[in-house]
């Protein structure tokens, strides 16, 4: 059997490095990380604790950036789709700190139904992103 650990990283489709390590950066206080110096495309490599994603530039990708929304449907919601989730240590601190920089919120914050809060935001590209406070492993 193969045992999982747990999940390294996620890569994602770009139509701006630069513009989205500022959002992964600046937003999401990530740093930017060495990524193989072999490498001769569009990349960059950011990371906060274990949470790493690699921004691949689309010109140099086979894949378009971003997941075309498609509009709700009651009973659907926005969030059952395709997106990457961050575990965050305080909801509220979240919500101030996304405000602050003008960054709108796509659905949230709103319980998990575990005890957790959840929240949605967009990445320039379009990526679905979830951010989620879990208080029991706080």
């Amino acid at each position: 059997m193969i045992e999982l650990k747990q999940i390294h990283h996620c890569s994602i489709i770009v139509r701006d490095v630069e513009r989205a390590k500022r959002f992964y950066c600046g937003i999401l206080g990530m740093e930017e990380i060495p990524y193989p110096p072999h490498y001769d495309f569009g990349i960059a490599w950011v990371r906060k604790g274990e949470a790493e994603v690699h921004l691949v530039l689309a010109r140099d990708s086979v894949q378009e950036p971003g997941d075309k929304p498609l509009q709700p449907n009651p009973p659907r919601d926005v969030t059952y789709a395709r997106h990457m989730c961050f575990r965050i240590g305080d909801i509220d601190e979240t919500v101030r700190h996304l405000q602050a920089h003008d960054w709108p919120i796509v659905a949230g914050p709103r319980p998990r139904g575990d005890g957790g809060t959840q929240l949605y935001i967009r990445d320039p590209d379009g990526h679905l992103i979830e951010l989620v406070y879990l208080p029991w492993l706080d």
